[in-house]
């Protein structure tokens, strides 16, 4: 049962984050995430292509953007889940304080993992503006947050779950 709830919770959060991120991209022109960068990041491991010196100068894969959406949502089901093990009177109880605290933690990965893998250094320090790269990253995985405080209200309504 666990395993559905983390799914539920983690397809639903991650909709948001989507959605909210394209709502936000198109009231304040902010450019959106590219998942095809981390579809072109995860098919280059198979030749143990770990980093790159500019992700965006890196030749384009096939199957790089539906991989890159696909990693997307798979990783916000493994964070929901992760929400549920550490906290697992969470949905019962309903703080958002749990759902915040793994959305900010969600963000050591683009800071430490995802940018200085794809060429833009640690915290974005490659790129010409850092710290607005770090709001929006800030930002996205604020909007991860709400989604799962949100999601773990709707997936309540489930009584299959």
């Amino acid at each position: 049962m666990l395993g559905l709830k983390a799914i539920v919770i983690g397809i639903l959060a991650t909709m948001m984050m989507d959605i909210l991120g394209y709502g936000r991209g198109q009231l304040l022109a902010v450019k959106g995430l590219n998942y095809g960068w981390l579809g072109r990041w995860v098919i280059g491991w198979k030749n143990l292509q770990f980093q790159h010196s500019n992700i965006s100068q890196s030749a384009a894969q096939p199957g790089e953007t539906a991989l890159g959406w696909i990693l997307h949502y798979v990783t916000g089901v493994l964070w929901a889940g992760l929400l549920l093990i550490i906290f697992p009177t969470w949905l019962a109880d309903l703080s958002m304080l749990p759902a915040l605290l793994v959305g900010l933690v969600t963000l050591a990965f683009p800071f430490l993992i995802m940018q200085p893998a794809f060429g833009f250094g640690f915290f974005a320090g490659k790129t010409p503006k850092p710290w607005v790269a770090m709001k929006n990253s800030l930002i996205s995985h604020l909007f991860f947050a709400v989604g799962l405080y949100a999601a773990g209200w709707v997936s309540r309504g489930f009584i299959w779950l």
